[in-house]
This record gives structure tokens, C-alpha cells and sequence, in this order.
């Protein structure tokens, strides 16, 4: 469970002491907390460290924003190049796309291995095209072709998707000055991505329809960016990140429909491709001036499983499987130098590893129609940050140091519509790995008065939430059965550790609701149960899908010996350490109709997850 306390302190400023951390706050200050609870008292239980006596209690608004917390670091990064003032391209070409029936797509080609030293200063003034970055050295992947779509009058064969291509290894290092003015500009980029899976193709046929199935990601391979001391990157624009380090694995494409009078069988949707390991080091300056513009970024995501297609027939109709993705890589930042960001969400640095969501399984429509499984999120990597210098930020949710690992979602069940119909089960989400920040030098948010939402260090471990289960629909003459699929279990959270960087750190902020310093570990909600609905001219079954069990948070270790944490707003704690268990699935409603006999079973709810120690 995570207990909050309530702490109020006059204008004067006021110190406490959590063990030998100094902790003061400049305005007064009201924070609450209470457990966190599943479906019953007795399903939160566990073992968490109060950080100050007092009250628990907590507000509507410190709970969201903790719920939108969880999230902060999962934003869309676009790395796609059309060029670059310096452009290191080992990239492999895209497979061709399938033509007619059975016309399969071709692979990806492999990235190749990109190795350089930029000397040069370079600059990208406005006007300039989306995605031009001032230093870009890839090394990604191809991605796989689609297959073509097959239709005969009585058989119907859609063409495989194409693998993505495998990435290679990309090493990019800077010693001078990089600018670019406008969005979408970045200043120094250096990836190494899997190709994505090519889509399968469709199929009709009257009798027999039989699609395409997707290709499967490649994988990541290694990215590394450095920035010496004499490096000097700005950038002006929105979505303008200073540098970005990519080591993410392709997704899966997504598997091909098929429609037939008999039998139609969809696609399944291809596996996600593995990640690679991802490095990024600052020592020189980096300033970064529009939203959502990161100081830097270090990222390795596991593929995603691509998701499965829909069936329609008149008799019987299969919905396909998600495909299984991967887990994230390893991921780690450091900064040495100085990074200042002012925008809103423009964090300082960011460090995460990303498990791959399961994909969600097709939908099947037919007299008899079964609704494809979701597949299981697989786990995150472990993630590591580093900071000895100075981080500065100005703006709403421009966190100063975020490093996350986050579990893959569980794909949902496909829904399902005949006489007799099946939701698809849900899936698991994943387990988030072990994230270490070392926090040291100084760290300041909303440095001009702008920093609401803004922490100061946010170390999290979230593990990823189960898949809802697919919805049944049924209607029959005489009888109609239903019955709705289950939902998928939550992942656990990982272990979380903050450890002391060099003598000590200073962190303050300044704007509502942001935190000092926040490390959580999180277990992901367990998975909604389907509901079902079921109408027959005699008698009817409906059954609801039962939720499933949430995942437990696990330890949070807070060793920082010497440091001086400031807030300067409300709702702002100074430092809090916290392990939750995430909210059980709900049950899946029921609803039957029939002249003669109709029985209608809810599903059962999930227990919720368990908090563990914190110290």
C-alpha cells in the first residue's frame, strides 16, 4: 500500500528530516495520502514507509496526478530523417509490397554499422522540412513489404507480410555546435531500430477465405551518442529534442481480414522484434526552446506484437491471434554537462526501457464466431540515470530527471458476434525491470515560476496492465450462448533505487503538484472482464467475463545521504517513496432475453495488487 502524510508548515521556511535527508519546503504545504485499495480492503495489502506522521488523507488532484505520472516519459518520438546537415545512413532498404493472390511481401534489409565524429559546427535555419536534425547517424532497419490481397470466386489467399530488417549499431559523437531553428528540428540523433513487420494480406472467397499473416519486427540493435565537453547543441522549436538515443526493436504488422460466405480465417499479427541496448552521455550544453523539446532522450522499447485481424462470415468466422512482442533493452543516460529545456513537457533527461505491448486479437462475426487472443506484454529492461551537473526546465510537466521502465500492455480479446459466440481472452501485461537514478550536482523545474506538475527526479517501475477480454454477442431463433472472455493479469512493478551522485544533489521546484524527488514502483491493473449479451426465441446463456488480478508494486530503496530538496508550491512534496499495487480487473456484465429461459452470470472481479516494503 502507499501511505502519503499530511504535513503543514507556516510561510517561514521549515526543514524536516527523513533520516538524514534535509527536506525544506518555502509556502505552506498540505500533502495526504491514503492506501491504495482493489476491489476489497483486503485485496491492497503491504509494507511502506511513512515519510512524515500525520493524516492520510489523500486529494483528488495529488492521485491523478500520480495516475498520470505513470505515463509521463510515454510520449511519441519521431526520429524519421528526411535529412540532416550530417547524415551517417547504414540504413537497410524497405521489402516490396505483395501483388494479387497469394503475393507475399519481401523483407526488410538489414541496417549496416555507422560509426562517426562530428567537428563541425552545423545548423539547420528555418525554413527547413519536417525531420531535417542537424547530426543524424542510423543504422535502422528496413521494414518488411505487405502482402498482396487474394480474391477468387470460391478461395480467397492473401500474401505474408514481410519481416522487418534486423538493425545494425549506430555510434554518433559531437564536439561542436549544432543548431536548428523550427519544429520538429532536432539537434544530434543516433538510432538503431528493427524495421517493422510488413501487414498481412486480405482474402474473400465464397467458401473459403484464408488471409495473409503479418511479418514480424526486427530487432534493435546498439545506439550510442555522446556530446563532448566541447559540444554545443540548441534547438528552438517544438518537438525539437537536443539529442535522442534509439535502440527500439520493430513492431509487428498487423495480420490480414478475410470475409467469406463458409469458413474465413484472418491473419495473425506478427511478432515484435527485439531491443537492443542504448547509451547516451552528456558533457557540454544543451538548451532545447519549444513544448515537448527534451533536453535528451535515451530509449530502448521492445517491439510491439502487431494485432490480429477480423473474420466475417455467414457461417463460421475465426478472429486471429495478437503476436508476441519483446522486451526492452537496457537504457542509460548520464549528464556531466548542462541541459536547460523551456517549454512545457520538455523534460531535462529522460532515460526508459519500454516492454512491448501484446497485440490485441481480431474480432469474428459468423454463426458461430470466436474472438482471437490478445497476446502478453512482455517485460522492461532495466533503466539507468545519471546526473553530476546542473538540469534546468521551465514549464508545465517538464520533469528534471525521469528514468522509467515500463511493462507491456496485455493485448485485448477480440469481440465475437453469432448464435453461439466467444470473446477472446485477454492478455498479461508485463514486468517492469529495475531502474536506478543517481542524482547528484543540481536540479532545478520551473525555474521561472512555470513548473507546475514539474518533479524534480521521478524514478519509476510500472508494470504493464492485463488486456480487457473481448465482448460477446449472440442472437438465435430458439437459442443464442454468449460468453464474454477474460481479462488479462496486471505485471509487476520492479525494484527502484535512488542512490547518491558524487557529494550530493540539490533539487528544488517551483509550480503546484511537483514533487522533489518521487520513486515508485507500480504494479499494472489487471484486465477488465467482457461483457455478454445474448437474446433467443427459447433460451439464452450469457456469461460475463471475469477481470483478473492486478500486479504488486516491489521495493523502492531511497540512499541518498546527502541532499537539500526545496518545493515551492502546493501539493508539492519534498521527497516521496512509494510502492503501490495496482487495481484488480472489473467483471464482465451479462444480459440475456428469451420467452421460455434465460440465465445471465456476471463475471468475477480481480484482486487488487500488493505495495511492498520502501525504505
Amino acid at each position: 500500500m502507499a501511505l502519503f502524510s499530511r504535513l503543514s508548515v507556516s510561510d517561514s521556511v521549515r526543514r524536516t528530516v527523513i533520516g538524514n535527508k534535509a527536506v525544506s519546503t518555502e509556502r505552506p504545504v498540505d500533502i495526504r495520502s491514503s492506501k491504495k485499495a482493489g476491489p476489497a480492503p483486503e485485496a491492497a495489502r503491504g509494507e511502506n514507509r511513512r515519510i512524515l506522521p500525520g493524516r492520510a488523507i489523500l486529494p483528488n488532484r495529488l492521485a491523478l496526478l500520480l495516475g498520470a505520472t505513470a505515463l509521463a516519459g510515454l510520449l511519441p518520438v519521431s526520429t524519421d530523417v528526411v535529412h540532416a546537415q550530417v547524415l551517417i545512413n547504414q540504413n537497410g532498404g524497405n521489402g516490396g509490397n505483395g501483388s494479387g493472390y497469394d503475393g507475399d511481401g519481401g523483407n526488410g534489409g538489414a541496417g549496416g554499422n555507422a560509426v562517426h565524429v562530428n567537428n563541425t559546427d552545423q545548423s539547420v535555419p528555418a525554413p527547413a522540412l519536417p525531420h531535417v536534425s542537424a547530426y543524424d547517424v542510423t543504422a535502422d532497419g528496413g521494414n518488411g513489404g505487405n502482402g498482396g490481397y487474394g480474391f477468387l470466386l470460391l478461395v480467397g489467399n492473401g500474401g505474408e507480410g514481410g519481416n522487418g530488417g534486423n538493425a545494425g549499431s549506430a555510434s554518433a559523437t559531437n564536439t561542436a555546435s549544432l543548431f536548428t531553428e523550427g519544429n520538429f528540428h532536432h539537434g544530434m540523433v543516433a538510432t538503431a531500430t528493427g524495421g517493422q513487420g510488413g501487414d498481412g494480406g486480405g482474402s474473400g472467397g465464397l467458401v473459403f477465405a484464408d488471409e495473409g499473416d503479418a511479418g514480424h519486427g526486427g530487432a534493435g540493435g546498439n545506439a550510442n551518442a555522446t556530446a563532448t565537453a566541447s559540444s554545443i547543441i540548441e534547438t528552438t522549436g517544438e518537438n525539437s529534442f537536443g539529442i535522442i538515443v534509439d535502440a527500439s526493436g520493430g513492431n509487428g504488422g498487423t495480420g490480414g481480414n478475410a470475409v467469406s460466405a463458409g469458413y474465413a480465417n484472418a491473419g495473425e499479427g506478427g511478432n515484435g522484434g527485439s531491443a537492443g541496448t542504448a547509451n547516451g552521455s552528456n558533457a557540454g550544453q544543451i538548451t532545447t526552446g519549444g513544448r515537448f523539446s527534451y533536453g535528451m532522450i535515451v530509449r530502448s522499447a521492445g517491439g510491439r506484437g502487431g494485432d490480429g485481424n477480423q473474420s466475417s462470415s455467414i457461417f463460421v468466422g475465426s478472429g486471429s491471434n495478437g503476436g508476441s512482442p519483446t522486451s526492452g533493452g537496457n537504457a542509460s543516460g548520464e549528464n556531466s554537462g548542462e541541459i536547460t529545456t523551456h517549454g512545457d513537457f520538455a523534460s531535462g533527461l529522460v532515460v526508459q526501457s519500454v516492454g512491448g505491448a501484446g497485440g490485441s486479437g481480431g474480432g469474428a462475426f459468423g454463426l458461430f464466431g470466436g474472438g482471437g487472443a490478445g497476446a502478453d506484454g512482455n517485460n522492461g529492461g532495466n533503466a539507468t540515470a545519471t546526473n553530476t551537473n546542473r538540469i534546468t526546465t521551465n514549464g508545465i510537466g517538464a520533469i528534471g530527471m525521469l528514468v522509467e521502465s515500463i511493462g507491456g500492455g496485455g493485448g485485448d480479446g477480440g469481440g465475437a458476434a453469432g448464435i453461439v459466440s466467444v470473446g477472446g481472452i485477454g492478455a498479461g501485461g508485463g514486468t517492469a525491470g529495475t531502474v536506478t537514478a543517481n542524482v547528484g550536482g543540481e536540479i532545478i523545474t520551473g525555474s521561472d515560476g512555470s513548473g507546475d506538475g514539474a518533479h524534480g527526479v521521478l524514478a519509476q517501475s510500472v508494470g504493464g496492465g492485463g488486456g480487457n477480454g473481448g465482448f460477446a454477442l449472440s442472437a438465435g431463433p430458439i437459442a443464442a450462448v454468449a460468453i464474454g472472455g477474460g481479462g488479462g493479469t496486471g505485471g509487476n512493478g520492479g525494484v527502484v533505487n535512488v542512490n547518491q551522485a558524487g557529494a550530493g544533489a540539490t533539487v528544488s521546484t517551483h509550480g503546484s503538484s511537483a514533487i522533489g524527488i518521487l520513486a515508485q514502483s507500480i504494479g499494472g491493473g489487471g484486465g477488465n472482464g467482457g461483457g455478454s449479451f445474448a437474446a433467443g426465441g427459447i433460451a439464452s446463456v450469457s456469461i460475463g467475463g471475469s477481470g483478473s488480478a492486478a500486479g504488486d508494486g516491489d521495493e523502492v530503496n531511497y540512499n541518498v545521504g546527502n541532499s537539500h530538496v526545496t518545493t515551492s508550491g502546493a501539493d508539492s512534496i519534498g521527497i516521496l517513496v512509494q510502492s503501490v499495487g495496482g487495481g484488480g480487473g472489473n467483471g464482465g456484465f451479462a444480459l440475456g432475453g428469451a420467452d421460455v429461459v434465460a440465465v445471465g452470470v456476471g463475471g468475477n472481479a480481480g484482486a487488487g495488487g500488493i505495495g511492498k516494503k520502501s525504505i
